[in-house]
């Protein structure tokens, strides 16, 4: 195994070095103009007005500063200026370029910018010194056009938030500059900062068991990530063993993703290698395979146990859509091959531990979507850019599976829309599925998943904002067997927070309402926002939830973040849990990293089956 780490991992590491040497067609790079006819997509002026007020508002502030009597007069009159654009505006980057539609793009000009412009600090110019700016020709194979087409806007707004999701990328703009003398030529600025991209993490799990980690998610300036990790017992005190990842997220300019991860650590050994493309445009293809072999302790749900694990598997995927433009939507057709063996498994029967059967499965997916992007702040972010997917999903799946114990077809469904209201934003989707056994007919492994999301407009309280979320869950399951993967557990996305109680079911349905005040404040450049929670759950196997056991928590926390760096949001929450017997095991106090962001989209992928976790 080793051995075939090594090879595989000096390949990646080739075409990584390979990316870096290709030459850069088509775009160009020099200062962004100061054209006064420059049109923001998310409105420009707003943030060079700002800067010049903070200019005018900094000298006032020194020159006020040298005696306490004078400082303290200026922090009785002034209040510091918050940002112009965390407005909370919502805003349809698709309709402002509609103007420029159809015109022809003749320059692309870059105008990179490291973490600060301004090192004024310490910390600043360490950063900015141990950090290698994304390279041009990076930022340029990212791109979904280039000199020579025409404006498409809805391409525009999907390419920039591409571009900003990248985990390197702290700002992201696009500039359409018309020109002067003809009205069918425009030039494309795109203005774009890096994050800090080296990152660590240290995970404590039970038993003594330890994980470090160091990654570079911005490896070289290739946007490439490569991350290390070692494990090691507290306990013990020794080692464990580590593991290596590396990951391409645009091979060769085709925006296909290569990824490979190998490693030991305690009695877990893994190698797995990934090479797929996902949908990006409304016309479209995906291609995908992913490989791995896997010796691990298999966390046993229904026994509260863990057992020893082999499997090797393989997983091929395609799909191709098409744009309707009557209906402004696309239809699309999906297809996917996936094998498993288990040469180590727990015992295992046709009823018993199912999850651990050898099996080949072929599904086909045949759907309709639509999908646009709308530009906010202040949701799941605390920066000054967030996307959010509006739009719809319908789809129907179907296949077959040729099982070690049993064959059977699979009968799938699945809807999602969401979009923004005057209340806000809502977000509503189920997914049903089960197998048919081909012999008798009768169903087994049937599951329904029901979602809805919603968060409120944002209010402005005093100098702060303020938004309520509430997102409701149900999942259910029949005709299930016994053992793994047949029934649920509360989890991290779907149960009461906090909560330490153990208890599975067939039956569970979760309230997470959360509410998020984001102050004015910033901390060396952090972030701040305040956030208090309720949660309700219930899990058991009745069918009238009220039956089934009885969960709360509720509690109080603290989130920081700095949108130069790739740490997630530092959150710091205190907590309690109830029950009908009273006060629940619960993880009252917690200090650790949180990532929200709005992840939900209406794009199609590979099929799948509805499961249990």
């Amino acid at each position: 195994m080793a051995l075939k780490f090594y090879i595989t991992l000096a390949v990646f590491i080739f075409i990584a070095v390979t990316l870096n040497a290709q030459n850069d067609r088509h775009v160009r790079e020099r200062p962004m103009p100061s054209d006064t006819n420059v049109v923001n997509v998310l409105v420009e002026e707003d943030l060079r007005d700002s800067e010049r007020t903070e200019r005018f508002y900094d000298s006032l502030r020194s020159k006020t500063g040298r005696t306490g009597f004078s400082r303290m007069l200026y922090s009785s009159v002034f209040r510091r200026k918050r940002d112009t654009t965390a407005t909370g505006r919502i805003v349809d980057e698709t309709e402002q370029l509609r103007r420029y539609e159809g015109r022809t793009i003749r320059d692309i000009i870059l105008d990179r910018h490291d973490i600060y412009d301004q090192t004024d600090t310490r910390i600043k110019r360490l950063l900015n010194n141990t950090h290698v700016q994304t390279r041009r020709k990076v930022i340029n194979r990212d791109l979904l056009f280039g000199s020579g087409d025409p404006v498409d806007p809805q391409q525009l707004v999907t390419n920039k938030q591409l571009l900003l999701y990248r985990p390197y990328m702290a700002e992201v703009y696009f500039n359409v500059v018309p020109d002067e003398l003809d009205s069918t030529i425009v030039d494309i600025v795109i203005y774009t900062r890096d994050k800090w991209s080296i990152g660590g993490k240290v995970i404590f799990k039970n038993r003594g068991r330890s994980m470090l980690e160091l990654y570079d998610d911005n490896f070289l300036g290739t946007g490439n990530h490569l991350g290390v990790n070692t494990s090691f017992d507290r306990k013990e005190k020794k080692y464990e063993g580590n593991g290596v990842e590396y990951n391409i997220p645009n091979l060769l300019g085709s925006f296909y993703t290569a990824d490979i991860y190998a490693g030991k650590f305690f009695f877990d050994e893994v190698l797995q290698a990934s090479l797929y493309k996902n949908f990006i445009n409304p016309t479209d293809y995906e291609l995908g395979m992913a490989l791995g072999w896997d010796r691990f302790d298999y966390y046993m749900l229904y026994a509260d146990s863990t057992d020893l694990v082999k499997r090797k598997s393989a997983d091929v995927w395609g799909g191709k859509s098409f744009h309707l433009k009557k209906i402004n939507s696309s239809i699309y057709l999906t297809g996917r091959y996936s094998y498993a063996t288990h040469p180590v498994r727990p015992h295992t029967t046709a009823d018993f531990n199912p999850a651990f059967q050898n099996y080949n499965m072929m599904l086909y997916g045949l759907g309709l979507y639509r999908e646009k992007f709308y530009a906010a702040n202040m949701i799941y972010g605390y920066g000054f850019q967030e996307y959010l997917a509006a739009g719809y999903r319908a789809e129907l799946v179907g296949g077959y599976r040729w099982g070690e114990f049993k064959d059977g077809y699979y009968i799938g469904f699945s809807a999602h829309k969401g979009g923004f209201h005057n209340l806000g934003f809502f977000r509503g989707g189920v997914d049903v599925g089960t197998f048919v056994d081909r012999r008798t007919g009768k169903l087994w492994q049937t599951a329904i998943d029901v979602e809805f999301k919603w968060f409120s407009n944002l209010f402005q309280v005093g100098r702060s904002n303020m938004r309520q979320f509430i997102t409701l869950n149900h999942t259910r399951g029949w005709h299930r067997g016994q053992g793994n993967n047949e029934v649920i557990k509360f989890t991290r996305e779907n149960g009461p927070r906090t909560i330490t109680e153990w208890n599975i079911g067939t039956v569970r349905s979760v309230l997470n309402t959360e509410t998020v005040i984001f102050t004015p404040f910033k901390p060396l450049g952090f972030r701040t926002a305040i956030f208090g929670w309720a949660d309700v759950a219930t899990l058991g196997t009745e069918t009238n939830i009220f039956r089934n056991s009885f969960y709360s928590t509720f509690g109080v926390g603290l989130r920081l973040k700095n949108e130069r760096l790739t740490f997630s949001a530092i959150e710091i929450r205190i907590g309690a849990a109830v029950g009908k017997g009273g006060f629940l095991k619960n993880q009252w106090f917690k200090v650790g990293t949180e990532q929200r962001v709005m992840s939900d989209r209406f794009l199609p992928t590979a099929p799948t089956v509805v499961a249990f976790e």
